[in-house]
């Protein structure tokens, strides 16, 4: 069985300088900007950046447990929450959390810890969660 998680932190807006936020919080991050072209995929195809954005982003492919995943990269966001609050109020923020599993059953099954939940309370962006089997 292979497994894998992804998880983004993404703040974006046509008014949105991406730089300040790298300035202000000390996270990595990618900062895209709006008509700049990028090369992305596997394929490496050009893309023209609809916004600005900035893009905290982690993936884990070993065996630790997604629960344990998400609340360690909510964690390292929270630590944060002060000087990201001024950007996540004013544009569009979104965390994704994308599991990638090859399942015999195909079957997925997650609850949400209460400190993964009081994370994504303290934080105040909306959340995603999406399962693919590969």
């Amino acid at each position: 069985m292979k497994k894998s998680k992804f998880f983004k932190f993404t703040i974006k807006g046509d008014d949105l300088h991406p730089m300040d936020i790298k300035e202000k919080v000390d996270l990595p991050c990618e900062i895209f900007v709006k008509n700049e072209t990028t090369f992305a995929g596997v394929l490496k195809r050009p893309v023209t950046q609809k916004t600005n954005r900035w893009v905290f982003r982690s993936l884990d492919q070993g065996e630790m447990g997604v629960n344990h995943f998400l609340v360690s990269q909510l964690e390292i966001i929270s630590k944060h929450v002060q000087p990201l609050k001024e950007y996540t109020t004013q544009y569009c923020a979104l965390i994704e959390l994308v599991v990638y599993e090859e399942n015999e059953t195909s079957h997925f099954n997650l609850i949400i810890s209460r400190r993964a939940q009081h994370l994504l309370n303290k934080i105040g962006v909306r959340f995603s969660i999406t399962f693919v089997d590969f």
